[in-house]
């Protein structure tokens, strides 16, 4: 017969992990559309700048146009070379992945006792878990920590200091 404290335990770090993956994937995603928002504000700008009639050939007109193509240049590189929304999709899948183990280990835990094949079934989750979490991409101590207090809460159990 299974322990119900060890699956409820397990069953508080699946969703701390799953509720993290899906917050480190919103984050990128909003950093892919702020950096994609500042590209487009910086280009346009300069490109304004460049064909606009101003005030001629003065320095200050064209250190307006080099700095803002400079920042949409520097703003394309990091959106580029950061792949924030790659990784959103990677931790969006991680949390899907990790809901999913959500879901079984708590059918599991709703009916532990009149499942022949619990320990097999408790197992084979296990391995599943071991699968996800070597294929996830790393999250941030800091979001994890907000999560699981947040989960442990839901739980009705005190946080640990």
């Amino acid at each position: 017969m299974l322990d119900q404290d060890f699956l409820r335990q397990k069953i508080e770090q699946l969703g701390i992990n799953q509720q993290s993956h899906y917050s480190a994937s919103e984050r990128l995603q909003r950093l892919h559309f702020v950096v994609g928002l500042i590209i487009l504000v910086s280009s346009t700008t300069a490109l304004a700048f460049n064909f606009s009639s101003g005030p001629g050939d003065g320095i200050g007109w064209k250190w307006a146009i080099g700095s803002f193509s400079f920042v949409a240049a520097l703003c394309s590189g990091i959106q580029t070379f950061s792949n924030f929304s790659g990784r959103a999709k990677d931790h969006q899948s991680a949390g899907v992945a990790y809901g999913s183990l959500v879901r079984d280990l708590e059918f599991l835990f709703a009916h532990a006792q009149s499942l022949p094949d619990s320990e097999a079934r408790l197992q084979q989750l296990m391995k599943e878990w071991r699968e996800v979490s070597d294929a996830a991409p790393i999250t941030a101590l800091k979001i994890r920590t907000k999560f699981g207090d947040k989960v442990r809460h839901a739980f009705n159990k005190p946080t640990s200091a």
